[in-house]
């Protein structure tokens, strides 16, 4: 006799995501969601136009089209490659693309058991345009545990907040967050 899903012969599976993942999954994405509001705030300061403005203009947009209007914008301004102030601009951009694959990763997982006690690792399918792409388990290394999880929301607080004092202090950008 075949067993249907969801028999009470069946084997349950244990579910690899602890309390403390949940917390470390929430923390990147709150963390993200502030460094976003940022970039909408330093777009406002560099256009010099209204809040609301700026919220319908780039809200709508994804983070690279965001990012990639901010670049273009800033370096409107700063157009000399060896500028301290575009250097220091350009290490934030890449710590921002680094941020946003590890936070891509998290918030669209979908998580499995890893390989360690307490590691869970993502399936992400990405299927934007033409090309499908595929990460995560059985193909990818990326595995969290909580801890890991927290470091690298702690990274994203950093950016933001690194973010958000560079566009203070060369753009007079105001931030609703100290952080």
């Amino acid at each position: 006799m075949a067993r249907l899903v969801g028999s009470p012969t069946m084997p349950k599976k244990r579910n690899p995501i602890f309390a403390a993942h949940f917390t470390g999954i929430g923390r990147i994405i709150v963390a993200w969601a502030r460094l976003e509001l940022h970039v909408i705030r330093a777009l406002e300061a560099i256009l010099k136009i209204q809040r609301a403005d700026a919220l319908v203009v780039f809200w709508h947009m994804a983070h690279k089209e965001r990012a990639a209007r901010l670049s273009s914008l800033f370096y409107l301004d700063h157009d000399d490659k060896n500028d301290p102030i575009r250097r220091e601009f350009e290490t934030i951009i890449k710590r921002m693309e680094t941020a946003h694959l590890v936070r891509n990763m998290i918030a669209h997982g979908v998580w499995f058991k890893g390989s360690g006690p307490k590691s869970i690792k993502p399936f992400v399918l990405q299927a934007r345009g033409s090309d499908v792409k595929f990460t995560g388990k059985g193909l990818t290394p990326e595995e969290f545990i909580p801890e890991r999880l927290t470091k690298e929301a702690e990274k994203i607080d950093r950016l933001a907040a690194d973010f958000r004092e560079f566009f203070r202090v060369h753009y007079k950008a105001r931030f609703v967050s100290k952080g």
